[in-house]
């Protein structure tokens, strides 16, 4: 890449990052007068991020739980359902042996 092209694309950067809002932990930093209720609304949208955060986590991990429960319900399904298979296959073999 030439020179020129690595500056356009510089600038190109700059234009774009300075035309963006400001972005805080919620949106779009509003400028006020008074620092401490500007802090005081960042404060208050962190909090909400984080409680959406936590919220998502303990979703994610009682989805979790509950496909490991499912798993473990199948496989010992599976198991019960390979062993009556096995067993109606030599039912025919045990009853001729007990002469029934």
């Amino acid at each position: 890449m030439g020179f020129k092209l690595k500056k356009t694309i510089r600038n190109r950067r700059r234009k774009i990052l300075f035309r963006m809002p400001k972005m805080g932990c919620g949106g779009p930093i509003v400028p006020e007068s008074d620092p401490l209720v500007q802090i005081q609304a960042d404060l208050k949208s962190c909090q909400s991020e984080v409680s959406e955060w936590q919220d998502r986590f303990l979703r994610k991990a009682a989805d979790l739980e509950n496909y490991r429960k499912r798993a473990e319900k199948e496989k010992t399904d599976s198991i019960a359902l390979a062993k009556t298979s096995v067993l109606i296959e030599f039912l025919p073999l045990w009853i001729p042996a007990n002469g029934r």
